[in-house]
C-alpha cells in the first residue's frame, strides 16, 4: 500500500520475540517555505545545490520537489566539506557558476543544521547554521539564525536586504568620491572659495548620512507559502 502511494521512505520493523509487532514508516517533511525559498534564491541569482547523507532515491525526490538541479547524495561531512573547497577553486579558475552570486562577487555559502554539516560550514565563505540545538554547526558557522518558523524566508529576507544594503553603500562611495574629485579640481584651478569648500565637504557628509538611513523604510520582500 506504501509503495502504491509513492513517495521517499524508510520502513523500520519492530519485532517482539521474533514476530513482528510494529511497522514503522520514517518519511522527511519538507518545511513549508522551502520550495518558495529555494525559487526565491534562484530569483536573485544564486545557484541553489542540495548535499546530503541520504539516498540517492530521497535525494532526487526532495531535489525535484524543490527544483533543484544539482544534489549530492550519501555524502560523508568530509565529502561536503571537499565539495565546498572544490567549488571555492573552482570559481577561481573561472570554470563553473557561483553558488552566490552577489554584485559580480563569487562567494559560496554554506547552510546547514546538522554535525557532519560542521567541517563544510568552516570551509564555506559564507557559513549559515540554523540553531537546532547543536553546538559544532553554530561554533562553526559565520551567522546562526532561528530554527523556529519560517527560517528560510528569514534567510532570503536576509540575503536580500544584504544585498541592497551593499548598492547602498557603492552609491555612498561613488557620491563623496565624486564630490571629493569635484572639490580637488575647482581648488587646483584656483576656483575653490573657503566657503564652498566647507559646504560640500559638510553637504556631501550630510547627504550620505541621509542615504545611509533609507533602509529604515525598507520593507522584507514577500516570499509566499507554496501552495
Amino acid at each position: 500500500k506504501w509503495e502504491q502511494e509513492g513517495g521517499v521512505f524508510t520502513v523500520v520493523y519492530m519485532t517482539v520475540e521474533d514476530d513482528v509487532a510494529m511497522i514503522l514508516r520514517l518519511e522527511d517533511e519538507l518545511r513549508e517555505d522551502a520550495q518558495a525559498a529555494v525559487k526565491s534564491l534562484q530569483a536573485l541569482g544564486v545557484y541553489v545545490a542540495m548535499l546530503t547523507g541520504d539516498e540517492r532515491k530521497a535525494a532526487e525526490a526532495v531535489a525535484q520537489t524543490l527544483g533543484i538541479q544539482e544534489r549530492r547524495s550519501k555524502m560523508t561531512p568530509n565529502d561536503k566539506e571537499s565539495w565546498i573547497r572544490g567549488k571555492e577553486q573552482d570559481m577561481e579558475s573561472g570554470l563553473n557558476a557561483p553558488l552566490l552570486n552577489v554584485s559580480n562577487q563569487d562567494t559560496v555559502c554554506m547552510l546547514g543544521d546538522g554535525l557532519n554539516d560542521g567541517p563544510a560550514l568552516a570551509a564555506a565563505d559564507l557559513g549559515v547554521a540554523i540553531a537546532s540545538g547543536l553546538q559544532l554547526p553554530c561554533d562553526a558557522a559565520d551567522v546562526v539564525i532561528g530554527s523556529g518558523g519560517a527560517m528560510l524566508k528569514r534567510f532570503v529576507q536576509a540575503l536580500h536586504f544584504a544585498k541592497r544594503c551593499k548598492e547602498l553603500i557603492q552609491q555612498n562611495l561613488v557620491f563623496a568620491i565624486c564630490v571629493k574629485l569635484a572639490a580637488l579640481t575647482l581648488a587646483f584651478t584656483g576656483h575653490l572659495y573657503l566657503t564652498f569648500g566647507v559646504l560640500s565637504d559638510s553637504g556631501s557628509l550630510l547627504l550620505v548620512v541621509l542615504n545611509s538611513l533609507r533602509p529604515l523604510a525598507w520593507e522584507f520582500i514577500d516570499i509566499p507559502k507554496t501552495p
